[in-house]
């Protein structure tokens, strides 16, 4: 019944929120079986919450496989309702968010663009899935080395979320605390401290202080007071962050794994005196093993992103109604 899948979608997405992944799965599986026997393989709620456990699949460290179930449904989207399709979109930007997490930045950057060209003919600048993929594109024109192109999106970014959802918005957060690592990475820590700062005080606001989206900006402005020399801090917001995010997703998972590697490099440099850049010389001592705080911001990213757009894309209740 339409009322049933309605309730199993949105229990599943209320489990998905607090992070109950297998809790969720379960509940996405039913939901998928109940939607194929009612709408067919090809209906677009069916494809929804096929996103929707690809999603899953991404939020408990599985990448390879979440790129594989992304990729099937882009193909499937594709076949049945083209590849400007709404759908087929939410799907391509998965693909390229995944890429994006695991730092494979030119795969990214090729997505993300053929997504912002399609948007860019459909939507306003204010669509809040086409801020998504612009502030996607702002991180990789910025890892690619673009930085002044990154910058401008970036400011972009924060300007339209700003005027159409405010402060305290997740997505605001989000790229604030994207601009703020950028500025970081352009050797202007001093101006990113308090914008980092400040998105940390409204995401314990808005989200609460154990919540992992809150720890993942604690953990960007331990990163943030690295650049500033102030270890001390940045050992008390990296040891924060990675507390809760064992807790949560294992020792084995990669937020964690970046974490304690950025743990143990402010551990190693306690007590040196640094330039402007502190993290020049761990750069090149240990290119691989010092965490990138940017990867967890991107899988928050990626997650958020990908709940708005299938959520706005297909969701069952709102399809059937």
């Amino acid at each position: 019944h339409v009322l049933t899948l309605g309730l199993f979608n949105n229990v599943a997405t209320c489990l998905h929120s607090l992070g109950k992944y297998e809790e969720a799965k379960k509940v996405y599986e039913e939901s998928l079986e109940a939607s194929i026997k009612k709408n067919g393989i090809n209906h677009s709620n069916t494809f929804a919450i096929r996103l929707n456990m690809a999603l899953i699949i991404q939020c408990t460290g599985d990448l390879n496989k979440a790129i594989d179930s992304y990729t099937e449904i882009y193909k499937d989207s594709n076949e049945v309702n083209g590849e400007t399709h709404m759908l087929s979109l939410t799907a391509l930007n998965s693909i390229a968010s995944v890429h994006m997490i695991k730092e494979e930045w030119d795969k990214a950057d090729v997505l993300f663009a053929k997504c912002l060209e399609a948007q860019n003919q459909t939507l306003e600048d204010s669509d809040m899935k086409k801020l998504a993929t612009l502030f996607n594109y702002a991180t990789i024109k910025q890892k690619l080395g673009q930085v002044e192109e990154s910058l401008r999106y970036f400011n972009l970014c924060v300007e339209q979320r700003m005027i159409n959802y405010g402060e305290k918005n997740s997505e605001t957060l989000k790229v604030n605390a994207g601009k703020a690592l950028l500025l970081c990475d352009i050797g202007r820590a001093g101006e990113a401290l308090p914008i980092i700062y400040r998105v940390v005080q409204l995401a314990t606001e808005v989200h609460g202080p154990e919540h992992d989206i809150t720890q993942d900006y604690v953990a960007a402005l331990g990163h943030v007071y690295c650049y500033v020399g102030d270890l001390n801090a940045a050992l008390h917001y990296t040891n924060s962050a990675l507390n809760v995010v064992t807790k949560q997703f294992g020792a084995d998972h990669h937020r964690a794994q970046n974490l304690m590697a950025k743990k143990q490099w402010i551990e190693q440099n306690m007590g040196r005196s640094f330039s402007a850049n502190p993290m020049a010389a761990a750069q090149q001592q240990q290119q691989q093993a010092v965490a990138n705080p940017m990867a967890a911001m991107m899988q928050m990213a990626a997650q958020q992103q990908q709940q708005q757009q299938q959520q706005m894309a297909g969701n069952p209740m709102a399809a059937m109604m």
